[in-house]
Parts: C-alpha cells; sequence; structure tokens
C-alpha cells in the first residue's frame, strides 16, 4: 500500500505539491508560534533572573560548617555567601530620616569580593563595587548631602563606629543584596550565621527539591527563599496555577490554528479522494477491501504531513529568527534592556509534530470514509454528480440580460449557477473578516494613546537639606540641559458649588517672588487643564477645567492628614486667578502632565495662605522636569543626577518613551503576525479550492478551445468568475471585519475613550485588496499557461 500511496501521488505531481504547500502554511505557523512562545519565556525568565545574579534561591540561617557543603552541592551550579548586621546607623545622615538612628535604622552586609563580584554586579547604579575592607556601597535611597560616591562616612553598630569610603551606589530593588542598604567586603566573612544564594542547575520541581535539601543540610525550609518573578514566567512558582495557566495558553493558540488548519487540511484531502473517486472503485473491483481504502489515504496523508512538517520547521524557525533578530536590534536601539533569545529545543519541535498528526489524522477521517465506501460499479459507470439547478439559478439577471459581451455573459451565467461559490464566499468573507476585524481591533488598542510629558527628565524630590537655588545649582553643573523649571509643589482639593470642580484635585505650583512677579504679576494663575467624563450612554468626553464664561473665582482646600491617617480640620480659601493655556506657559509643560490643571502661586501667598490650610513648607514636594540638548545622553544624565541628589525619584521620559514603542511594536508584530498567518491558513483553502475547481473544468475547457475560444477569452472568463467571488468577499468581509474591530474596541474600552480615538481599518481593508488582486493575478497567469499547454483531444476524450 506504500508504494500505491507514494505512486498516486507522484501521477498527480501539482495536486500533491498544491496540497503540501497547503499543510505546511499550518505547520509553519505551529511551529513559529511555539518556538516563539518558548523562545519569549526563556528571554522574560532571564531577564527577570539577571536581576539575582542567575541565581534563584536563597538559604538564611547557614550555619559556617554547613556553607562548604552548599558549596559543593552538585546540585548548585554557582553558590555566593553573606552575613547581615541589623541596628545600623550612619552619622552623617540628618536625625529623623531613614538610616539615622536606631529609630530608623539600616542592614549591613557583608560578603567577600569574589562573591560580591558574581552576585552584585548587577545591582550598581553607580561607581564600582567595594574591594577593599575600607569601601562600601549604599543604596540609592541613602545618598545625599554629605553621603555621596567618594565621602567618608561613619557607622555605627551598637557601641561601635567604623569608617567608610563610600564607593559604589546600588539598586534598592534588584535581588537577594538587597536586603541590607549598606554592602562591605571582607575576605573572610564574621562569625555568626550566614545566608547562601545558589543557581541551580536544573529549575525542574525547584519547590519540591529545595526543601528536601535544605532538610538534609539541617536548615529549616521556612528560610529558603526563591526568586518567584523568575520561576513564575517558566511555570515553577509556589503557586502550580501558574504552571496550568501556561499550559492553558497554549493550548488555546494551538486550538485557534487547530480550527483553521483541520478546515484547509480536510478541503485539500477531500478534494484529493474526490478526484480519485474512479480510481478506488478499480482498486475495488480487483478486491482492495473498504478498510484498505481508509488505510490508503490515512497513509497518503501522513505521507504529504512529513514534507509539510519538514517545510513548516524550516520556514517557521526562520520567519522567527528574522523576527526575533529583527525586534533585538529594535530593543538594543531603544535601550530596552530585554536580551531576546532564540530557543530551538525538543519540546516545542516535538508538540508541533504530533500536533500536525493528530491535525491531518482528524482531517482524513471523514475522505477516507467517503473512500472506503465508493462501490466498484458508481465509480466507473458514472462522473461527478451535475449540480442540481433551480429555475432561479437558470434565470438570467437583469446584468446577464444587458451584457453584450459573449465571454461576459459566459462568465456571469457560470458565476450564478456555480455550485461551490457560496462555501468559497463565506470562507472567503470570513477570511476577510478576521482580518480586518482582529488587525484593526489590535491596532487601535496597541496604539500610543497616552499623552506624554514634554520633558525629557522628570523627577521628585522630598528634602529640607535643599533649596530650590541648590537643585537649579546642580542641574547647571550638570550641564548639556536645553531648558529646564523647577517649583514646589502639593496637592489641593478644589469645593464648590459647582460640580464640575467639587472635589476635583488641582495642583499648587509655588514658584519664588521675583519668579511669580515677572511672569503672573504676582497674581494667581490657573493652567487650563481637560476634564474627562463618560455619559449615560457610554460616551467619553472632555472639556476644559474652565470654560470661558465660568466665574473667575476658585475654592479650594488640602487633603491634609495626621500622623494616624486622619483628616485634620482644613479651612476653604477662596480667591480671584487669571487663567494661562498649557501653550501659553511652555516651561511648565516640563513639569506638568497634558490634560492636568495647576493653580501656580506665589511663595509670599503660599506662605499667607499656610496657616488656614494647616500645612507648612515641609509638606510641599520639588519637582523637575528638563529636556536634554543631546538626548542619547538621558541614561548617564539620569545616573549623574541620582548621585548629586540622592533620593529623588526620577523618571526617564526618554527611556520610557522608547521602552513603550519598543514593547508595543514587539506586540504588534506578535499579534499581527499570528493574524497574518492565520489568514494565510484561509486563503490557502480558498486558493485549493480554487485550483481545484481549475483542474476539474479542464475538460469542460477543452470543449470550448475545440469549438474556436482563445485561451486568452477563457483566461478572461474564469477571471472575471474569480474576480466577482473576490470582490464580494472583500466587500462583505470587510464590512463585517470593520464592525467587529468597532464593536470590540467599544467593548473594550467600555465608554472610557473618546470615539475620536478609534481608527477605521482603511489601512487593512486596502492590504487585504492588494493580496486579492494579487492571488486573482496568480490564478489568471497559471489559467493561461495551463490552458495554452493542454492537449484539448487528449482531454476531450479523457473520462
Amino acid at each position: 500500500m506504500t508504494k500505491l500511496s507514494i505512486r498516486s501521488l507522484r501521477t498527480e505531481l501539482a495536486r500533491t505539491i498544491m496540497t503540501i504547500l497547503a499543510m505546511a502554511i499550518a505547520a509553519t505557523m505551529a511551529v513559529a508560534v511555539l518556538v516563539g512562545l518558548r523562545s519569549m519565556q526563556i528571554s522574560m525568565y532571564n531577564y527577570y533572573v539577571k536581576d539575582s545574579a542567575g541565581q534563584q534561591v536563597s538559604f538564611s540561617g547557614v550555619s559556617r560548617q554547613r556553607v562548604k557543603a552548599f558549596r559543593d552541592e552538585e546540585a548548585f551550579a554557582n553558590t555566593a555567601a553573606y552575613t547581615t548586621k541589623n541596628n545600623v546607623a550612619i552619622k552623617e545622615i540628618k536625625a529623623g530620616e531613614y538610616g539615622a538612628d536606631k529609630d530608623n535604622p539600616l542592614t549591613q552586609i557583608t560578603i567577600t569580593p569574589a562573591d560580591l563580584k558574581l552576585a552584585g554586579k548587577q545591582l550598581l547604579v553607580g561607581g564600582r563595587l567595594p574591594r577593599k575592607s575600607n569601601e562600601v556601597m549604599l543604596s540609592e535611597m541613602l545618598i545625599g548631602g554629605d553621603v555621596k560616591i567618594g565621602r567618608t562616612i561613619t557607622v555605627k553598630t551598637g557601641q561601635d563606629t567604623h569608617k567608610y569610603r563610600v564607593v559604589g551606589v546600588m539598586s534598592q530593588f534588584k535581588g537577594f543584596l538587597t536586603e541590607g542598604q549598606i554592602i562591605h567586603t571582607a575576605s573572610t566573612l564574621p562569625a555568626g550565621r550566614q545566608v547562601v544564594m545558589a543557581k541551580v542547575k536544573s529549575t525542574r520541581d525547584i519547590h519540591q527539591k529545595m526543601p528536601m535539601l535544605a532538610k538534609r543540610y539541617g536548615v529549616k525550609a521556612r528560610s529558603i527563599i526563591y526568586q518567584e518573578q523568575a520561576l513564575n514566567i517558566i511555570g515553577e512558582s509556589a503557586d502550580s496555577k501558574t504552571k496550568w495557566a501556561l499550559v492553558a495558553v497554549v493550548v488555546a493558540v494551538l486550538a485557534i490554528i487547530g480550527v483553521a488548519a483541520l478546515i484547509m487540511i480536510y478541503t485539500s484531502i477531500n478534494l484529493t479522494v474526490k478526484a480519485h473517486r474512479q480510481r478506488y472503485g478499480l482498486l475495488r473491483s480487483i478486491g482492495t477491501t473498504p478498510k484498505q481504502l481508509h488505510h490508503l489515504v490515512y497513509q497518503q496523508s501522513l505521507l504529504l504531513a512529513v514534507p509539510a512538517l519538514i517545510l513548516g520547521y524550516g520556514f517557521g524557525i526562520g520567519g522567527i529568527t528574522l523576527a526575533m533578530t529583527s525586534l533585538k536590534r529594535m530593543f538594543a536601539n531603544h535601550e530596552l534592556p530585554l536580551d531576546l533569545v532564540l530557543v530551538v529545543d525538543w519540546l516545542p519541535l516535538l508538540i508541533a509534530a504530533v500536533f500536525m498528526i493528530l491535525i491531518t489524522l482528524l482531517a482524513a477521517a471523514r475522505p477516507a470514509y467517503k473512500a472506503s465506501r465508493v462501490t466498484p460499479i458508481v465509480a466507473i459507470r458514472a462522473l461527478d454528480p451535475s449540480p442540481k439547478l433551480t429555475k432561479r439559478h437558470l434565470k438570467s439577471t437583469w446584468l446577464i440580460r444587458r451584457v453584450k459581451q459573449p465571454i461576459m455573459k459566459l462568465a456571469l451565467k457560470n458565476y450564478r449557477r456555480s455550485s461551490r461559490k457560496w462555501s468559497m464566499l463565506v470562507t472567503l468573507t470570513t477570511t476577510v473578516t478576521i482580518f480586518v476585524g482582529l488587525t484593526g481591533f489590535v491596532r487601535n488598542v496597541l496604539q500610543d494613546q497616552t499623552p506624554s510629558y514634554t520633558a525629557d527628565i522628570t523627577g521628585t524630590l522630598q528634602s529640607q537639606e535643599i533649596d530650590m537655588q541648590d537643585i537649579k545649582r546642580i542641574l547647571t553643573e550638570q550641564g548639556g540641559i536645553k531648558e529646564s523649571q523647577v517649583v514646589r509643589e502639593m496637592s489641593l482639593m478644589m469645593m464648590g458649588k459647582a460640580k464640575k470642580w467639587s472635589h476635583r484635585q488641582l495642583w499648587l505650583y509655588v514658584i519664588p517672588n521675583d519668579v511669580a512677579k515677572k511672569e503672573f504679576n504676582s497674581v494667581p494663575t490657573v493652567i487650563n487643564g481637560k476634564i474627562y467624563n463618560t455619559t449615560a450612554d457610554g460616551k467619553a468626553t472632555e472639556k476644559s477645567l474652565v470654560e470661558p464664561d465660568d466665574p473667575r473665582t476658585l475654592s479650594f482646600t488640602t487633603e491634609n492628614l495626621d500622623d494616624q491617617g486622619k483628616q485634620t480640620k482644613t479651612k476653604i480659601i477662596t480667591t480671584h486667578f487669571n487663567l494661562a493655556t498649557h501653550e501659553s506657559l511652555p516651561q511648565y509643560q516640563l513639569i506638568l502632565y497634558p490634560g492636568d490643571s495647576a493653580l501656580v502661586i506665589s511663595q509670599s501667598t503660599f506662605e499667607k495662605w499656610a496657616p488656614t490650610l494647616n500645612v507648612d513648607d515641609s509638606q510641599l514636594t520639588y519637582s523637575l522636569g528638563l529636556t536634554l540638548k543631546d538626548r542619547e545622553t538621558h541614561t548617564a544624565f539620569v545616573k549623574a543626577l541620582k548621585l548629586e541628589l540622592g533620593d529623588i525619584y526620577i523618571y526617564d521620559q526618554v527611556a520610557n518613551a522608547r521602552e513603550a514603542e519598543a514593547t508595543l511594536t514587539a506586540m504588534r508584530t506578535g499579534v499581527y503576525g499570528f493574524i497574518t498567518l492565520l489568514s494565510l491558513i484561509s486563503l490557502a483553502t480558498i486558493i485549493n479550492h480554487t485550483f481545484a475547481a481549475l483542474l476539474e473544468q479542464r475538460r469542460g475547457l477543452a470543449i470550448l478551445q475545440s469549438v474556436g475560444t482563445t485561451a486568452k477569452q477563457i483566461t478572461g472568463m474564469l477571471s472575471i468568475q474569480n474576480a466577482l467571488l473576490l470582490t464580494r468577499g472583500w466587500v462583505f468581509g470587510s464590512v463585517l471585519g470593520s464592525g467587529i474591530a468597532r464593536g470590540l474596541y467599544q467593548l473594550m474600552s467600555a465608554g472610557q475613550i473618546s470615539d475620536k480615538s478609534f481608527h477605521w481599518p482603511i489601512i487593512e481593508i486596502v492590504v487585504t485588496a492588494v493580496a486579492l488582486l494579487l492571488i486573482g493575478a496568480v490564478f489568471a497567469i497559471v489559467t493561461w499557461r495551463m490552458i495554452r499547454k493542454q492537449d484539448i483531444d487528449l482531454m476531450i476524450r479523457t473520462e
């Protein structure tokens, strides 16, 4: 039967190649999606585990004697150990602030230089790692004032004091070493129990293996800390639901691909079986059993699946490699710290192979059953049954009656009487609907709707040790600044009878008296922002905070809380104000978020209002914004600013914008690629149908040629029929797809996004039209070549 299957496939090479290519599209999609998901999973895991230098677990309370056993443990690729000292304070920090005394204590870590180099390199924000016993690295939260790189600090622990030189600044949010705020090195760790950090060779069942290992070395299981953020990505976290969630994602994706692939492969196999009806009848007449025919169809299907899977491996891996290489280059250009890694291991490839075999067998089930039911007499004696035509199909339409050109009239009649057109029209309409609807929806969802600051860098600082002139001096000394703005701010609560103003937040900006005199003539001024609301019917609206006919009087209070978090009694202040727009005050756009509103006052006005509002200078926060002459220097500038201003919260808007752009591009690439491949599977089904119909019409077309119809005329006739089909499918699919895109977008936004933000999928509709034009053109060329080369006498005598 194997020889018969191969011979049968070789005799109709064109149909075989067409079927293999159709199946290869499905295999390509499965391989690309599975390898892509696996690669992204490992890339994200590496991204998060990098925060802890690749170490996934730590054990605390380990005795000195047991540390060596942990270091020699076969399950670990590398280890590092450290000791901690609590209730530590830094003399140079101002009293009452974090790290100054026993009421605000710190934790000091002591670690060997070799282990710090292994486990602490990723912590560095500025400076270098300490190498000598008189050097330390401090948390970025402690930097400021007299505590900065290059300075000597006095560290107090109980009655002991030690002087250290600050050589580095570390992030407070990365890895196991951030348990401490001071990192000190020593060639030998002090006496006491230690913390051991380890990189395991295999993360499989890590939550089951590590407690057993800890028990073997006399360490309590509750002392184990895992890098859960990284382990969660690969489904090895403590919560077993994450693993099942990953499995569910893969199953859902394969189910979507499977449905489309099943339809396409079923169509291909079914058309092949239908074309071989007489052959199966002849086989039955010489003794072939129905069971053998059943197996023959399965065997042929699997033989076709093998080269299709090989092609799928090649195109799938090649395509995902190109995509990830492009994304990796883009991430590097946008300074996104995500290193994409292509992972082609056995699991995705095995799943893809099993998936293709199952889909092929499932798709071949019904055609195999049909083949086994063919009887010798029916197959040998009869051709395919003629289509059943009703009077309505035979009746000429208004257009047919008015067309005078014979070939066009014949094309219109054939199209009207075609029994295949409805199934092909439904498939084509569904394909266009899926592509236009989903890509239109995704493009709207993934568009960057978030307004951005005008500034390249913004920041806030809560400190009484520095004044505005010091901040401006530091910014000037940094150099490379194009323009900057510094104010002191706090939040106000608007009051009053006007519903749109009542209990609405308003920023208060306090500026020096001379600046207020120069810019606002010392009059309180409202920078007018927007109010966003949702109407009763779910539509998003926006209007200005202060409309032209609104009064120029404003009442407000503060949301002031005492030490217990309770609301303090504050009085309401009412003031007259001038009105300004964002555009008229470009310097304030550096610190004010687009759409927000602010009340700008002088320092003397604030001092006048402060007793009534029950506030003082300590509750004002410095807010700064600046643009750079060279935006490429933003990373170095941020690091330098942190070293100078210490506990400042900096928002690198350049990095944020680039990261958002890169992330959106990556998401668009993945989603568009998936939708495009899904649409290609459906298009392959249509192409398969079309060419199968062409092959079945060859005898009829030969008869037309025998009576004088030229190859050009026949090609034109078939092109008109296909143009009608493609045009109707494109129009119906575009309308339905646009409606779906709009409906999904409204459903997702739930009225929170303005109607103006929706973009109709015009681009997607045009792309679809171009693709269908190319398909029509290719079909016309193939038809013309086939008709020119076919033997008319042979085709007429056939069957």
